[in-house]
């Protein structure tokens, strides 16, 4: 099993050369709205179009909204553990009653 950030490492090894001298952030931003915006459209088929997606297929658009994810980060120099880490430390802070300790 890999870790989040291999696979990270992994993600980025997808890069198409097509996209080489452009500006790999704004590319990989453009993606993850897509992305993003095919589990919504997945979760409103299932929801108000009483359409049968399965859960798996959402799943899969998930994973292809992870790799965007990972990519942007390794673009801007982060490691997908130190993202979840300080997004752990925030939210931590922000709704202490949600995130204390028993």
């Amino acid at each position: 099993m890999l870790t989040i950030n291999d696979y990270q490492k992994f993600a980025s090894k997808g890069i198409r050369k097509e996209s080489e001298g452009k500006n790999l952030v704004v590319g990989f931003a453009l993606g993850l709205g897509g992305e993003a915006g095919e589990v919504l459209d997945d979760i409103k088929k299932r929801e108000y179009h009483g359409r049968d997606v399965s859960i798996e297929h959402t799943a899969e658009e998930l994973g292809d909204v992870l790799w965007y994810v990972c990519n942007i980060a390794t673009q801007l120099g982060y490691k997908m553990s130190d993202i979840i880490n300080m997004n752990v430390i925030k939210l931590t802070k922000r709704y202490k009653e949600l995130y204390e300790e028993e």
